[in-house]
């Protein structure tokens, strides 16, 4: 198998990644910074990236671990506003001039986003790696450095959860209706 610089491999892999760091951060700024600080990290560990045997993998391992590590300090931190910027933030919300951003943050439904913004960033992640990126259990495991029975029980319950939260959205929309119910189905 023939390889390419490290360079070329992170860029063939940045839209994917910075989709990845927009569900995990929730926001295009730190999405970007995350991306950028995932590119740097990875560019200063050029050997192991170049031969890694699966460097977009890689790329989402490290991106996923600084991703976890950003979430543990800013939980340590109390957030602290001051006068001015809460009533900056109060007033007119101003749009978002970056294409790829809005896209990456509107591309879903509101329900169904914000269905996705209330899992837990492991249950968001591995749903995220699963059904967009397409990554395999055995790919996500390494990625979230779980078991693969962990990214099984990650994605069983992520599902679960968002089905349940989104089970009056689905009605509305005329999904489910002609599916049997459980309680149907056993018996029959």
């Amino acid at each position: 198998m023939i390889r390419s610089d490290p360079e070329t491999l992170l860029i063939d892999s940045l839209d994917a990644l910075l989709r990845m760091a927009a569900r995990l951060t929730k926001s295009p700024e730190e999405a970007e910074d995350l991306v950028q600080e995932t590119c740097a990290r990875i560019l200063g560990k050029r050997r192991s990236f170049i031969s890694h045997p699966n460097p977009k993998g890689y790329a989402f391992k490290t991106l996923f671990n600084l991703a976890r590590d950003r979430g543990r300090s800013q939980a340590r931190m109390p957030k602290i506003v001051s006068v001015a910027d809460m009533d900056s933030e109060i007033g007119a919300v101003q749009p978002d001039t970056e294409a790829s951003s809005r896209f990456i943050l509107n591309s879903l439904d509101d329900e169904v986003e914000k269905a996705l913004e209330d899992l837990s960033m492991e249950f968001r992640g591995a749903l995220w790696l699963r059904e967009v990126e397409g990554f395999t259990y055995d790919e996500i495991a390494q990625i979230q450095g779980v078991p693969v029975g962990t990214v099984r029980s990650r994605l069983a319950r992520a599902r679960r959860l968002m089905a349940e939260r989104l089970a009056e959205y689905g009605s509305a929309r005329g999904y489910g209706k002609d599916r049997p119910s459980s309680r149907e189905r056993k018996t029959s």
